[in-house]
């Protein structure tokens, strides 16, 4: 090939690239949008464009309604990534176990109205107290200790917990998901599994359920359904 030959085919190679850069930005804003994971919901999506400086809303509907609910009940923001993540982890519906935690304690640190039971009206000697965020009752906190307390689980989304402390925020959303994962396979529905959770799940299988305890599912099934008790949109 000499030197003409080559001037030649250096000038349609100029001329090509030329091409294809022009036809790139003419055609930029068709470009698709690329899928990624976010780091706190892996089975949440969102979409960003090519430029990786421009990011667009949040466009699946699970993720607004979620964030929608934790602002409703004013979720303080070092809960909500690791509520979340424990969610994706446990496979439990977020809405339901965010409007079970607002109903348990009004997602208060170190809640004031802790409750205490007497439960010597069921032959019991002692009283016991319900505490933290997920409203653990301290007359089965060895069995909540034993059976679902995972300080792996916790120190996997960035927190240690080595020691178990039932009063503790992320120990308690931890268990609490733990245990209400565990209703809900063991049922196959979130109304039994809620019930379950709130006045015990040999209760539930008895059929012996206050109707109180059918209230507090109720309430937090209207939230599931985009509606509180009063039938307006969350």
């Amino acid at each position: 090939m000499n030197k003409i030959e080559l001037y030649l085919l250096g000038v349609l190679t100029g001329l090509g690239l030329l091409t294809a850069i022009i036809l790139y930005q003419g055609n930029e804003e068709a470009l698709p949008y690329r899928e990624v994971k976010t780091a706190s919901m892996s089975n949440s999506p969102k979409y960003v464009s090519n430029e990786p400086w421009e990011e667009l809303p949040y466009i699946r509907l699970e993720t607004d309604r979620v964030e929608k609910l934790f602002n409703k009940y004013d979720v303080p923001y070092e809960f909500r990534d690791y509520t979340r993540s424990l969610c994706d982890i446990y496979d439990i519906d977020p809405l339901v176990f965010i409007s079970m935690i607002q109903l348990e304690s009004l997602w208060q640190k170190h809640p004031h109205y802790n409750t205490v039971i007497d439960y010597r009206m069921y032959g019991d000697k002692k009283q016991y107290t319900d505490l933290g965020l997920a409203q653990l009752s301290t007359r089965y906190e060895g069995y909540f200790k034993e059976r679902f307390f995972n300080p792996r689980v916790i120190m996997d989304l960035g927190y240690i917990r080595e020691k178990w402390d039932i009063t503790d925020d992320y120990i308690s959303l931890q268990v609490g998901a733990n245990y209400l994962s565990y209703l809900y396979k063991y049922f196959g529905n979130y109304e039994e599994a809620l019930m379950a959770y709130n006045t015990g799940k040999g209760n539930v299988i008895r059929g012996k359920i206050p109707k109180i305890t059918v209230q507090y599912a109720v309430a937090i099934m209207g939230n599931y359904l985009d509606r509180d008790t009063k039938g307006e949109e969350i």
